[in-house]
């Protein structure tokens, strides 16, 4: 019985350190990652600094002008219905504001899509969700060394094949003109750009419409 006893007792000490063990080691992590865990805090610190608010009073530049940096992504939404947001709507509705405020990017803007001059602009581009984008082409032609002329979706490949990309150097300049072209427009437009048009998701009912 005694050495029954004995190993019991032993059995029940090991798990009781096993138990406040873990739990100190789960205390641990918490603290690190709450209290000062360098890549956590870090982490955290880059997302802020990534949200800075971009200029105001900028420009549309329209699909084209993204596409010439951002073309695998262009690709990506070409397929998208987004892309094609202008071409489903019914014709006797492409001038009607009511519908081009959400099937036209910047509409109803100084420098926004305003008829079939702006093709450019027709759809759901870019620029609906991330906001107008002259301030961040001007920051990201930048980014180019020796390179004077408008980056378009035509001189996209002759510029890459003929520089050296200043993006590519691991360089405080390159790294800060890196930060301030992405600063310079919207990860995503604030107040909720997304429900502003999906309207059944904004708990609204969509426009009645002739879909002839």
């Amino acid at each position: 019985m005694n050495a029954l006893r004995k190993h019991r007792f032993g059995h029940a000490i090991v798990v009781t350190l096993a138990g406040l063990l873990f739990s100190g080691l789960g205390m641990f992590a918490l603290s690190q990652i709450t209290l000062g865990d360098p890549v956590a805090l870090g982490a955290k610190e880059k997302s802020e600094k990534r949200e800075a608010t971009p200029p105001k009073d900028q420009k549309y530049v329209g699909k084209n002008t993204c596409a010439a940096c951002h073309y695998s992504k262009y690709r990506t939404w070409k397929h998208e219905k987004h892309a094609k947001g202008f071409d489903i709507l019914p014709k006797k509705y492409r001038t009607d504001p009511k519908c081009l405020v959400c099937h036209t990017t910047g509409y109803g803007e100084p420098t926004g899509y305003k008829d079939v001059s702006t093709p450019q602009l027709a759809g759901i581009t870019c620029e609906t969700c991330h906001g107008p984008g002259s301030e961040h082409v001007k920051l990201a032609q930048k980014l180019f060394l020796a390179v004077e002329v408008e980056v378009t979706l035509e001189a996209e490949k002759k510029i890459r094949d003929s520089i050296e990309l200043f993006l590519e150097k691991d360089t405080t300049a390159a790294r800060e003109a890196q930060k301030k072209a992405r600063n310079s427009i919207f990860r995503i437009k604030p107040g909720n750009a997304c429900v502003k048009c999906h309207t059944t998701k904004a708990h609204q009912a969509h426009l009645e419409y002739d879909k002839e």
